[in-house]
């Protein structure tokens, strides 16, 4: 058993990085909207986003065994 270990990664970090914002703040208004409707009050507009925590690893990998 031979173990092979692929990495690989994106052409454009930055543009994944960012996609992957955009879907986390689709996400995070999704789940308000349910908490809010569950609660029986009216989602508002967003008052802040906090960004400083604006680290995204960006990778894939693969360990492939052959026998």
């Amino acid at each position: 058993m031979v173990p092979y270990i692929i990495l690989d990664t994106v052409a454009d970090v930055e543009k994944s990085k960012n996609e992957l914002l955009h879907k986390a703040i689709e996400d995070s208004a999704q789940k308000a909207q349910v908490l809010t409707t569950a609660a029986n009050v009216k989602l508002g507009e967003i008052q802040a986003i906090d960004g400083s925590r604006r680290t995204v690893r960006v990778y894939v990998s693969a360990v492939l065994f052959c026998f």
